[in-house]
């Protein structure tokens, strides 16, 4: 997996942990057909031009209402990429369209295509459109827009467990400018963007497409989407491939807990390897080496740590550093290599590689930030139930950090965004009709950080119809990581239907 790549499909869970995906159930499945009012989209006539390096590359925008219940308040556009099948036209032999999604929620599906592509064999490319989109509230889609780049230095600065330096009325302050900023800035949108309405623009797009079914791609969060989208389209839904797979109906205990218990146990698989390394700046005992990290996040709980190759003026906080040294965990190339040299850094008395690591998974760069934390924000707090105030942020640290010492209270805190957020939850839909979904194709790592192997499971047994691939270690999303049992698992099952054993295992590389 290139780095690009892997920054592209790690959700950001890095820095929000229990807010990945949607918890609770309340939305009713539509009509699965629209109804006469929605059929003006689903018909509408589109203008393909050639985007892109790749010349087979064509990019659209699609309209779609803004409020499925009230469509008087007008539309918005969703951009939209296709890479037409290399077999040519449609037959009764291809299958159509794959419509992707990386993650997040807020990753770009325009900027994740191009690998998408890559990814997929060829003669899944000669049988397929594929179909990627920014969702809505993200990148080209009616992008939210909250803070400045100021206002996100002391955003990434502030969020996380209270401490001597950063003090809970600072924390609260950090945590209610993302809502207030999103307010100020898209109070258009910002009630709208939830997963169900995305996965309502996902059926629009196959209407426009002229497909009777769709098939799909969804990375971790993109998983989630996929499942609701499934729920509420039943009959629309083609060959779904789930990687790194997110139960939609996850509460904010299930989610926050499970990933704070997984990045534990990645981190200890980590300082287990770092001493195989030349410049490993951790001691060869596994409890020291995690004693000497949590020494230092203690540390900057008294005092920052400069940055002495950053030019910005910004010190690194213990949130920050805690943000890159889960940014790190999500794959065991490129992420353990960075955190080894920026830990080195770090325990010499530079946070440089500390901040760079945070700094590029929020996409900042040049000065600026990408959207994708606070089109994540966004998102999540609409999908989400039981906003946890202060009081009960503070609570779920202490209850979270007895089992994950290392990450419980930093994540509990950075879910306290959307405690006061401006708009009312939007849960996902009952599963009360997946007795009679489609046969879905699920992969997952086997210690996978973001995504815990055991919610594939979960997933799964709500699923008997479907297979569940296992792949050993502690990486997320397996499908770019040119692992040949994988990637013909996808292949296969998108050409002919063909899954699996119910419960297979893939070895990794």
């Amino acid at each position: 997996m290139t780095r690009k790549v892997r920054l592209l499909l790690a959700t950001v869970t890095a820095v929000v942990g229990l807010l990945l995906a949607g918890c609770g159930s309340n939305s009713e499945p539509p009509a699965q057909n629209p109804s006469a009012d929605l059929n003006s989209f689903y018909s509408q006539q589109v203008n393909w031009k050639s985007c892109g390096s790749d010349a087979n590359q064509m990019c659209a925008s699609i309209k779609v209402p803004l409020n499925y219940s009230d469509l008087s308040q007008g539309d918005i556009e969703i951009a939209v990429a296709r890479t037409k099948r290399s077999g040519g036209n449609k037959t009764e032999t291809n299958g159509g369209a794959i419509l992707t999604n990386p993650g997040g929620p807020g990753a770009s599906g325009l900027d994740f295509h191009p690998y998408m592509v890559g990814m997929l064999g060829d003669d899944v490319l000669a049988n397929y459109d594929v179909v990627s989109f920014d969702p809505r509230g993200v990148g080209k889609s009616a992008s939210v827009t909250c803070l400045d780049t100021k206002q996100m230095d002391t955003f990434m600065a502030d969020l996380g467990t209270p401490n001597k330096v950063t003090s809970v009325d600072q924390v609260s302050a950090a945590a209610a400018s993302m809502g207030a900023g999103c307010e100020k800035g898209s109070a258009r949108v910002l009630p709208y963007v939830g997963t169900n309405n995305t996965a309502r623009d996902m059926d629009v797009i196959r209407g426009v497409l002229g497909e009777t079914k769709i098939s799909y791609y969804g990375a971790s969060y993109g998983s989630s989407l996929g499942q609701i989208f499934a729920t509420l389209f039943p009959d629309k839904t083609g060959r779904f491939v789930l990687d790194g797979v997110v139960p939609m109906w996850f509460d904010i205990e299930q989610m926050g807990l499970g990933q704070a218990k997984g990045f534990e146990t990645t981190f200890e698989r980590f300082v287990a390897n770092c001493p195989k390394h030349r410049g490993c700046p951790l001691p060869n005992n596994p409890q020291q080496a995690t004693s000497k990290v949590k020494n230092l996040l203690n540390q900057l709980g008294s005092k920052n740590l400069p940055a002495k190759g950053d030019d910005s003026g910004r010190e690194v906080t213990q949130a920050i550093a805690y943000n890159g040294v889960m940014a790190s965990m999500y794959d065991d190339s490129y992420g353990w290599a960075d955190l080894r040299r920026a830990l080195a850094q770090a325990f010499a008395g530079n946070g440089t590689g500390l901040l760079q690591l945070s700094d590029e998974y929020a996409e900042r760069e040049n000065g600026k930030y990408g959207g994708i934390l606070q089109s994540y924000y966004a998102i999540s707090c609409l999908d989400q139930d039981g906003r946890a105030d202060v009081t009960a942020t503070e609570q779920l640290g202490k209850e979270w950090a007895g089992q994950a010492p290392m990450f419980g209270d930093y994540m509990a805190w950075t879910g306290l965004p959307c405690s006061n957020w401006p708009a009312p939850v939007d849960l996902a839909p009952s599963r009360d009709n997946w007795s009679g979904l489609p046969a879905m194709l699920l992969i997952n790592y086997s210690e996978d950080p973001a995504t815990p192997y055991e919610w594939a499971e979960e997933v799964a047994s709500s699923m008997p119809q479907s297979a569940l691939v296992k792949v050993p270690g502690p990486n997320h999303v397996a499908a770019f990581n040119e692992i040949k049992c994988v990637d013909d698992s996808i292949s296969q099952f998108y050409l002919d239907g063909k899954l699996p054993a119910s419960r297979a295992t893939c070895p990794a590389k």
